[in-house]
């Protein structure tokens, strides 16, 4: 489906199990919100155009990454960040979750009963 945000448009491409795939189509000077994942990976991977991705180490710390035609970057869960594009830009938003072999949460042991 694709959707009119304020700064283009964004198609999801598919979404199954832990992935998500979308394609977004930023104006000159577009921006998004400021925002972060909870358990969300973010990968963007420009087609065509130009897109700066800044990433809140810390309140005061912005890291930015300038990524161009055929180039990617990951932003991992829980960092803020925000896409400029300073061109006409076609970009994939990758998003996928990670699965931890450590989650799991024991109230109780097993064992073996004997008798």
């Amino acid at each position: 489906m694709k959707q009119t945000k304020i700064w283009g448009t964004t198609q999801e491409i598919w979404t199954g199990n832990n992935v998500e795939f979308h394609r977004i189509d930023i104006a000159t000077s577009g921006f998004c919100s400021k925002h972060c994942h909870d358990y969300k990976f973010n990968m963007f991977f420009v087609e065509q155009g130009e897109l700066w991705v800044d990433v809140w180490e810390t309140a005061d710390e912005v890291n930015r990454t300038i990524i161009k035609t055929g180039e990617s970057t990951i932003i991992e869960p829980k960092k803020y960040h925000k896409f400029i594009a300073p061109i006409p830009t076609v970009a994939y938003e990758i998003y996928w979750v990670k699965l931890f072999k450590e989650d799991i949460i024991r109230e109780t042991w097993g064992g073996v009963i004997h008798g």
